[in-house]
């Protein structure tokens, strides 16, 4: 029922997001991603690859989300 009630709001004030998420995750995601909240295990994940500038240090951020950094 989670998926059609959406019961995980953001409580941000000002935030544009009023459906409001179908998961805690997806809320955390949203806060860390849309409100630059981290909390837990969100800190930014950086690629370990030499010279790549999404390293620590490579002035590029790194990612917020595994997948992403996954993916790169």
């Amino acid at each position: 029922m989670d998926k059609h009630e959406r019961p995980y709001r953001c409580t941000i004030d000002g935030c544009d997001n009023t459906r409001g998420f179908t998961s805690k995750g997806d809320l955390e995601r949203h806060n860390r991603n849309v409100h630059k909240i981290y909390g837990g295990r969100a800190s930014m994940l950086f690629c370990h690859e030499p010279g790549c500038s999404r390293g620590p240090g490579g002035g590029t951020p790194g990612f917020n989300r595994k997948d992403n950094l996954a993916d790169h």
